[in-house]
């Protein structure tokens, strides 16, 4: 108390005549510093917890990822698992910029080709890909 109690304590100690080495004895004292410690104690428990299932997740990433990394440095399925993934990009563009929209004034055509230049390489203008409106 006389270390984490501030100046305001330190001062109410000293009003009462406390002096520096002698032990605080008081029920009231020492049960409030019970309550509090309880309280600290909770909360780091609460925050392990978190930190631990946190922890969890992160290792199951690692574990996913260095798997995917291996079979491919194996080479394993490496083709079959290029074009998957090519497929699961185009869909999710065509699903953002293109999506249910019927009319083809509503498609934003222009992010859409960037967006095909960035994940493929690919120049939808120069690709013959023509989008009129």
């Amino acid at each position: 108390m006389r270390i984490f109690g501030g100046d305001r304590l330190k001062g109410a100690m000293q009003k009462l005549g406390m002096e520096e080495n002698v032990p605080i004895e008081s029920g009231m004292v020492s049960r409030a510093i019970e309550r509090a410690q309880k309280q600290v104690e909770q909360r780091n428990f609460e925050t392990r917890k978190h930190l631990l299932e946190y922890d969890d997740v992160n290792n199951k990433q690692r574990q996913e990822i260095y798997g995917l990394r291996r079979d491919l440095l194996e080479g394993k399925n490496q083709k079959e698992y290029m074009i998957d993934k090519g497929r699961e990009i185009f869909a999710v563009l065509m699903d953002d910029y293109i999506g249910s929209k019927k009319d083809v004034r509503d498609w934003e055509v222009e992010p859409f080709r960037q967006q095909l230049q960035y994940f493929f390489g690919y120049d939808a203008e120069k690709g013959g890909l023509q989008i009129r409106r």
